[in-house]
């Protein structure tokens, strides 16, 4: 129904397994009295539940000065006080308004003094004194917006309050419990804590800690409760999304593997980390060697791994990322480890290539020229022409029909040993060469000075000679 409900059990056979359940599932809370008595002490803390005042100091005070120091959140306090036997004197507080004085109970409310001290003087018997106080206290989660899926990340919650930087000192943070709950494809429940001991700081200030894992991928909301006896319950909601693949990584070039291979150094793999959270990795690569590092959330890092080569055969070595604490593999791949001597072999062979660039510069078609005679008849020449080859090593003679302008391309054989050109004849020509034909290099035909060949064509037969200087 929404109703919350607040019981109060009186005397110690009072069924608490009953009443405890009933006042959780209503969202209420349940007071104990051990005797009459104690009734006036549970009635005003079931009454602070309802409405909704934080508990700021609790204890039993013997007759005399008693100085609570309260927060700075706190203008105003409600005072307490339960004698021990039923008594009429009155206790004493600076500044204080009377609000109810019987002989088993007396309410006061008061302004603390510079520096949250309150001061109260305690009658005889003495007694049972409590301070409460309102005020808008929140609860700020700190959950990671996004997680790996099977590693323990940190959780956190701060409670806190516009009107001061911190909460403490309040009774009720020492009982309070803070759980952490979400549901999806898998469901599940911790317990953040404030003792200092998980990731919370300082113990008692309102900061809360612990750890959660997810063992599915996707979007998860979580739940944050802070429950405290007799106190407001707080509640505030987070968003996060679990990853599987939380390392993204990029292997070292074959240049910087062959460097690290040759001189037994390490290689360097650059890793991002694509979740929020600190990830301890441990570096694995296929040897005795292991090393650890942070890669931090959002962050990359530069791990260094040890890939040794061969001298003459290069080899492939498995790399594996782990998390430290769980050995689960958070990445693994290969990468190509060059033989030892490839470094050496490259600068052998550039040395060389530049020491023949240098003693044998490279062939051109400067000085090479072709005659067309057209047309032949019984061998003689009616009419001839010569053209040099331009940088492209395009023929084109001018006053020649086709398809006799264009016989085609001219290229130069690049080489120690080799010598002459490459005619590469157009596609509409089909040249037949004087004596043997010249050898193929592709769709052309390596000619040497003094080559002929004739092209036959609708308009006659043309003669063409190739000449070099």
């Amino acid at each position: 129904m929404g109703i919350p409900i607040y019981a109060l059990g009186l005397s110690d056979g009072a069924d608490r397994d009953l009443l405890g359940r009933l006042c959780a599932a209503t969202g209420g809370d349940l007071a104990l009295a051990s005797s009459a008595r104690d009734l006036p002490s549970g009635f005003f803390n079931i009454s602070r539940g309802i409405g909704r005042r934080w508990l700021l100091f609790e204890g039993d005070a013997s007759p005399g000065e008693l100085a609570v120091t309260t927060p700075a959140w706190a203008p105003d306090v409600l005072v307490a006080l339960f004698p021990a036997t039923p008594c009429t004197d009155r206790l004493s507080l600076d500044g204080a308004r009377e609000l109810t004085v019987r002989p088993r109970f007396q309410l006061m409310m008061a302004r603390p003094g510079s520096g949250g001290q309150l001061v109260v003087q305690i009658p005889s018997p003495g007694g049972k004194v409590l301070v409460t106080s309102q005020g808008d206290l929140v609860l700020s989660p700190k959950i990671p917006k996004c997680v790996p899926v099977g590693i323990p990340f940190p959780c956190a919650a701060r409670l806190a309050c516009a009107a001061a930087a911190t909460v403490k000192p309040a009774a009720f943070i020492d009982r309070s419990t803070a759980t952490l709950e979400w549901a999806g494809q898998t469901s599940g429940r911790v317990f953040l804590y404030d003792d200092g001991a998980h990731g919370d700081q300082e113990q008692a200030d309102g900061e809360y800690g612990g750890t959660a894992v997810l063992s599915e991928v996707g979007e998860v909301t979580f739940e944050m409760t802070l429950t405290a006896p007799f106190s407001p319950r707080l509640r505030a909601s987070a968003n996060c999304r679990a990853v599987g693949e939380p390392l993204r990584v990029e292997l070292p070039t074959y240049l910087s593997s062959a460097w690290s291979s040759l001189s037994d150094r390490f290689a360097h793999v650059r890793v991002h980390n694509e979740t929020s959270v600190d990830l301890p990795v441990r570096v694995e690569c296929g040897g005795p060697e292991i090393s650890v590092t942070t890669v931090r959330g959002e962050r990359e890092a530069t791990v260094p791994v040890s890939v040794t080569g061969e001298w003459f055969r290069s080899r492939r070595a498995r790399i594996v990322l782990r998390h430290v604490s769980t050995i689960q593999p958070l990445w693994e791949g290969d990468v190509t480890v060059p033989a030892r001597s490839t470094i050496p072999a490259s600068v052998v062979a550039i040395l060389a290539a530049a020491a023949a660039c240098a003693v044998f510069p490279r062939r051109t078609i400067r000085g090479v020229q072709v005659r067309v005679a057209f047309p032949i008849d019984d061998d003689s020449l009616r009419e001839t022409r010569t053209c040099s080859c331009n940088e492209s090593g395009a023929l084109r003679f001018e006053g020649i029909p086709e398809p006799y302008n264009e016989p085609g391309l001219l290229r130069a054989i690049h080489g120690i040993w080799r010598t002459g050109v490459v005619f590469e004849p157009a596609a509409h020509v089909n040249p037949r060469f004087k004596g043997r034909t010249p050898d193929r290099v592709g769709n052309g035909f390596v000619l040497r000075s003094g080559a002929e060949w004739t092209v036959a064509g609708p308009a006659g037969t043309a003669r063409y000679i190739l000449t070099m200087r």
